[in-house]
């Protein structure tokens, strides 16, 4: 069953993505990149559960811990000197939380583009992008399902040379087997290339058919991303929200004004799993 979240309109859902994205990377804060790493690792759970759990166990994670590592390796800067390395360099403090902060950056990139592309489907991607760019959004949303096609077509063929029993050296079984995938390859497209000629494709008047509804509550949704958005751009730049790492880290800015900010962004992040915890507490109770 669909969550709440996938139940958005696909432009507040791509418009929700874009607005995480700029403000966590437009400038490396460690409040607002530990909330989104928090907000979009809930976000992911609530989502796909045990497939997210073991994609962040097997590469999300140990990404991060893999940046977190290097920076203070590589990194001498920082007036802050905790110890010296072999070589004589320095082990700073600013080099240790710019890593943590980076590291946790890129694991929260990574539980994004894992959301992004559970729920963001080809068939989504062609309503966005259908009416700028018809060849290229058919072009994507094809890509984007001929490649798990392709897969699961490869592993039947394997099974299947499998069950046969044909023991031949690997080069020849893989051969073999790329011949087959590139037969079935061709098939596939001359089916595509009919079916789209016997429904009218290239002809001018062409209609497309969806059943995403943009309601009040995307309106809702989409003001209060700009709003908040638009209210950390201002205090970003105008320095009431000041961050730096380099040579000491400080965090400075008008207090109030940046708990402010804080508060609203992490709305903004955890506004899908909201739905989502939402929706799953009123299913139940009417259960």
């Amino acid at each position: 069953m669909a969550n709440q979240f996938e139940r958005w309109h696909p432009l507040t859902q791509f418009i929700y993505f874009l607005t995480v994205i700029v403000i966590m990377t437009v400038k490396l804060n460690p409040l607002i990149t530990l909330v989104t790493f928090f907000g979009l690792a809930l976000l992911g759970f609530l989502i796909a559960r045990g497939d997210f759990l073991k994609m962040s166990a097997r590469f999300f994670l140990p990404a991060s811990l893999i940046a977190i590592v290097i920076n203070p390796l590589f990194s001498h800067e920082g007036a802050t000197i905790l110890a010296y390395f072999p070589d004589g360099n320095p082990f700073t403090l600013e080099s240790v939380l710019y890593g943590i902060a980076s590291g946790l950056m890129i694991c929260g990139m990574c539980f994004l583009f894992y959301s992004f592309n559970t729920v963001m489907t080809s068939d989504r991607i062609m309503y966005l992008t259908g009416r700028l760019f018809r060849t290229l959004s058919l072009i994507i949303s094809m890509t984007l399902r001929f490649i798990p096609e392709f897969k699961r077509q490869l592993d039947k063929v394997k099974k299947a040379h499998r069950c046969l029993g044909l023991k031949q050296s690997r080069l020849k079984d893989g051969i073999d087997i790329m011949n087959s995938m590139i037969m079935w390859s061709f098939e596939k497209s001359i089916d595509r290339s009919d079916s789209m000629r016997a429904r009218g494709y290239g002809i001018r008047r062409r209609t497309s058919f969806h059943i995403f509804t943009f309601t009040v509550r995307d309106i809702y949704y989409i003001a209060l991303m700009l709003i908040v958005s638009g209210w950390y751009l201002t205090m970003l730049f105008t320095e009431n929200i000041y961050v730096t790492f380099y040579p000491l880290f400080y965090y400075g800015g008008n207090l109030i004004l940046s708990i402010i900010s804080y508060v609203l962004y992490s709305v903004l992040v955890l506004l899908p799993s909201i739905d989502i915890i939402l929706e799953e507490i009123k299913w139940k109770s009417l259960q």
